[in-house]
């Protein structure tokens, strides 16, 4: 369920303190029933999921010259949301105010 991945991504994004989700900050539903990583040679789909949403925001971002609103609306996504990836990817900066 694919809404179900996405609340326990985002879980996963509410308690890491950097900008990268490591494996142990997933949610515990990702993980076997031992708490151990899934299956062997699946770690890879996590590095290839977000590398795909990165590049996916970075286009996005150009297409749009930055306007967060444009992209959201475009992408289907709550603002919010959308500065979070920006965030937690290093494509937005927020401009300070003179």
């Amino acid at each position: 369920n694919v809404r179900e991945l996405s609340a326990m991504l985002d879980y996963s994004l509410a308690l890491i303190d950097g900008h990268r989700i490591e494996l142990g900050d997933l949610h515990p539903k990702l993980l076997n029933s031992s708490g151990k990583t899934p299956t062997s040679g699946t770690s890879g789909f996590y590095e290839e999921v977000a590398r795909f949403e990165a590049e996916l925001l970075k286009q996005a971002y150009a297409r749009h010259d930055g306007n967060v609103s444009k992209m959201a609306t475009t992408l289907g996504i709550d603002r919010s949301h959308l500065h979070s990836k920006l965030k937690l990817y290093g494509i937005h900066q927020v401009k300070p105010r003179a």
